[in-house]
């Protein structure tokens, strides 16, 4: 009995996190109780059935977020890892062994309403057009970049849709890097003069766009950071998704 409410208490996390993405104004928890108890090596534990060791932490079942508005959700610890046992049963923890896999490196999750994507598409296509960039391809990037939040901050310091660091945004002429539209036309300007500098190539523009044009130049090609290697494949499967989208009769 005592192995079968361990596996509830691992999967609380993975059922919390998958209701978010139920349609509707209500997302709900995975439980009307959660329970925080941590171990004497550090570890965080978060079951929905809990032993006299746990404190309770929380007692809300629902999270109500605003049509169009944007919400973000704690998570237990700054680094969660999974582990798919042979059963399929998923374990979630902040301290792994050797059998787990690193699935999230931050604090705060951040959650958007759909509807939010298609927001700043007359944008899009206006700079689009102006730098003469494709439109799927500027969206990815948005996508990949801030999920369409015109007030991300990395932790580097970009900001905005595009996310532009303030040296690149004051060389863009951009004043205000959480206006949408400037933000956009700066971001797609600097995407034509990656593209141009590298000769059309979208990889290494995209490479560029990560990491620093400086750094594609020294390694002579993609740098071999598994961030902008994954960002890469990442851009470049909304790119597909969107122009998929935009080749479809039914789009308009």
């Amino acid at each position: 009995m005592r192995s079968f409410d361990m596996r509830k208490a691992h999967i609380t996390i993975l059922i919390l996190l998958s209701g978010m993405f139920a349609a509707g104004l209500m997302v709900p928890s995975s439980t009307a109780e959660i329970y925080k108890y941590v171990d004497k090596a550090g570890g965080v534990h978060q079951p929905n059935i809990p032993d006299v060791n746990y404190g309770l932490e929380m007692k809300e079942s629902w999270v109500r977020f605003q049509p169009g508005a944007d919400f973000m959700v704690p998570s237990s610890t700054a680094e969660i890892y999974k582990y798919v046992d042979k059963d399929g049963v998923v374990h979630l923890t902040n301290v792994p062994d050797g059998k787990y896999n690193l699935v999230l490196k931050e604090s705060w999750l951040r959650f958007q309403p759909e509807a939010e994507f298609e927001r700043y598409d007359t944008a899009i296509w206006k700079a689009a057009e102006k730098y003469r960039v494709d439109y799927a391809l500027v969206k990815a990037v948005i996508k990949a970049e801030s999920n369409f939040n015109p007030q991300a901050v990395s932790r580097a310091g970009a900001k905005g849709l595009m996310q532009l660091m303030p040296g690149t945004a004051n060389a863009l002429g951009v004043d205000n890097s959480f206006h949408p539209e400037d933000n956009i036309q700066g971001g797609v300007r600097h995407l034509r003069y990656l593209l141009d500098r590298f000769k059309g190539d979208m990889h290494l523009a995209l490479a560029a766009y990560n990491s620093g044009e400086k750094v594609v130049f020294r390694y002579k090609g993609i740098p071999p950071y598994k961030e902008t290697r994954t960002y890469i494949r990442r851009v470049l499967r909304y790119f597909h998704n969107y122009s998929s989208e935009l080749s479809n009769p039914d789009f308009l």
